[in-house]
């Protein structure tokens, strides 16, 4: 837990440090994608889901090069914002699910060395975040165009606090591997069997 609180103050601090690099990306830079299928989360705690792949209409984000993305089943906590940027309506994590799953997914991957060989890395998982969030502001969903918001977003998911939640592996701290069923909090969740 005190390794998320030092991230997430990192994250605010880095967010404005970042935002003049040359790495940087604006919002009119960035591609839309496609959301597709069926997302299903299951609440295990406070901040602690699951996310369990539909066989059937697998839940999957198609980038504007034609790269899928489709999540294998796992635990996240849809989107590792402060808790104080919280209350404010446009930080809830909920507003951009489907990104903040594409995203986790993408960390977790990143975490377990899972993508060997392949180029994923916290810019490439903050990008894609970015695409999933625009592709949502830019939907016909109810989620307002904010490119200012967007920055916010983006910045945080390529921030030191990432780098920092990967080197650190404090995802690992916080969530039980989705088959130990018998770790706290899993009690809620149980595998679907084959």
């Amino acid at each position: 837990m005190r390794n998320l609180v030092i991230a997430s103050l990192l994250v605010l601090l880095s967010i404005f440090a970042l935002s003049s690099c040359a790495t940087s990306r604006s919002y009119n830079s960035v591609n839309v994608g496609e959301f597709d299928g069926k997302l299903r989360l299951q609440w295990i705690g406070p901040d602690r889901f699951v996310y369990i792949k539909d066989t059937n209409d697998p839940f999957r984000f198609t980038r504007a090069d034609g790269e899928v993305i489709e999540p294998e089943t796992f635990f996240t906590d849809s989107g590792s914002l402060p808790r104080f940027l919280r209350v404010k309506k446009d930080f809830s994590p909920m507003n951009y699910a489907p990104a903040y799953i594409i995203h986790d997914w993408m960390f977790q991957e990143l975490t377990d060395n899972a993508f060997a060989g392949k180029d994923f890395c916290i810019e490439k998982s903050a990008l894609v975040f970015g695409e999933g969030v625009k592709t949502l502001m830019e939907s016909d969903n109810g989620i307002p165009v904010k490119p200012g918001l967007w920055k916010i977003l983006y910045e945080g998911a390529r921030s030191p606090a990432a780098e920092y939640a990967v080197t650190m592996q404090v995802w690992y701290e916080e969530f039980p591997d989705p088959d130990a069923t018998q770790e706290k909090g899993a009690r809620f969740y149980q595998p679907e069997k084959p």
